[in-house]
């Protein structure tokens, strides 16, 4: 019987602390595509199985403890429109249900 390599455990306890942590933080949230337009909120979560994604969605300014405004939403679920950081920012409904927020 073969055994595991170290390195091989501490990247698979490293992903699952990682997952128990996310789904602490996105309790009691809300995504970002259901926030009511002219509402304003703290990011609490940007959560993506996609780490490439998750790093331009930092790039746009969509970084935990960061407030935003919803201020535009398409017609038929399209996109969405919000304010962070004096820009504003369109993102797919789709993409906008990995960023997890709390209403202010």
């Amino acid at each position: 019987m073969e055994s595991t390599p170290a390195h091989a455990l501490e990247h698979t306890d490293t992903i699952e602390l990682t997952a128990s942590a996310s789904f602490t933080h996105t309790q009691g949230t809300l995504a970002l595509c259901d926030l009511p337009i002219g509402k304003t909120a703290l990011i609490r979560a940007v959560t993506s199985n996609d780490y490439y994604f998750q790093e331009r969605l930092n790039e746009l300014g969509l970084i935990v403890g960061t407030t935003l405004t919803l201020t535009h939403k398409a017609p038929f679920g399209g996109t969405i429109a919000f304010e962070v950081r004096g820009t504003l920012i369109a993102l797919r409904t789709n993409d906008a249900q990995c960023v997890r927020v709390i209403c202010l």
